[in-house]
């Protein structure tokens, strides 16, 4: 089965995941991207090119409907490692339920995407620093 990056970025604007790794075969499912940066899954340059085009707000760029649907499923089956590492609670009864907001590309095999992991009516944007490069 296909590699699935989809990196958690993290905001609560009426989205709050970001962008996360996912890999099947037994494999932690998703990573933020420090943690992908610092397992050496994404480079700095990759870094680089994902702040560039979320900074540019680029042309959008499109999965597949079986891209699309195997990234949900996988969120899915990991959304309860997903919430206890970021402290947060996800319920889902399907992966149906979960969006897609953006894909970013795809990097050594792995999606990059913005999946909308909750919904709130506070105007709360989070933001990290990897290295130099601030992602929100």
């Amino acid at each position: 089965m296909k590699k699935l990056f989809s990196a958690l970025l993290a905001g609560a604007m009426l989205l709050a995941m970001g962008l996360s790794l996912t890999a099947c075969g037994g494999q932690k499912a998703f990573y933020s991207l420090q943690e992908a940066y610092e397992r050496e899954i994404i480079s700095y340059e990759d870094l680089k090119q994902i702040h560039a085009n979320q900074q540019a707000g680029s042309e959008p760029l499109y999965l597949t409907e079986e891209e699309d649907a195997a990234i949900r499923q996988s969120f899915f089956e990991n959304s309860q490692e997903i919430a206890e590492e970021h402290h947060m609670r996800l319920e889902y009864s399907s992966a149906d339920e979960i969006e897609i907001l953006t894909y970013e590309g795809r990097y050594h095999g792995y999606y990059a995407v913005r999946v909308k992991a909750f919904e709130s009516v506070l105007a709360h944007v989070l933001s990290y620093k990897v290295k130099d490069l601030t992602f929100y």
